[in-house]
């Protein structure tokens, strides 16, 4: 049987929240990637890794366009530096081509967050949009 035309599917990852880790579900199929809630977790890279690991596999095979969500209430420095990583392999998806945008959602209460995500859209090459959604 000739499986040159034959790509695998890649796995979803979905990891349930906690107080202290975020919601991730990164779906190909449903071209679904989303991060949200807090994040900082005791060990950040081992929390992490299935995630990066996730996208060191989209990268060497990424869809025409892509569309990665983030929604924290809270991150740690750590995190900050683990989210950098992820917008890098992102800025290679784009830079093969491929059309890659991020939205990042924070509360407009939380200058912080907010900042980080206007940091990121003047360090990558790729459409970051800053959401601001009123405070609850």
């Amino acid at each position: 049987m000739d499986t040159s035309n034959v790509t695998q599917k890649m796995q979803t990852l979905e990891i349930k929240p906690t107080e202290r880790t975020p919601w991730v579900i990164v779906d190909r199929e449903f071209q679904l990637f989303y991060i949200a809630g807090n994040s900082f977790p005791d060990n950040v890279l081992e929390f992490y890794q299935p995630v990066l690991k996730w996208i060191d596999e989209y990268v060497n095979n990424p869809d025409p366009k892509m569309l990665f969500h983030f929604r924290f209430n809270y991150v740690n420095s750590s995190t900050k530096k683990l989210l950098q990583l992820i917008m890098t392999k992102l800025s290679k998806v784009h830079t093969s081509g491929k059309v890659v945008r991020v939205l990042w959602e924070s509360k407009e209460t939380d200058e912080d967050l907010v900042d980080m995500g206007r940091e990121f859209a003047l360090m990558y090459d790729f459409p970051v949009k800053v959401q601001e959604s009123p405070a609850e």
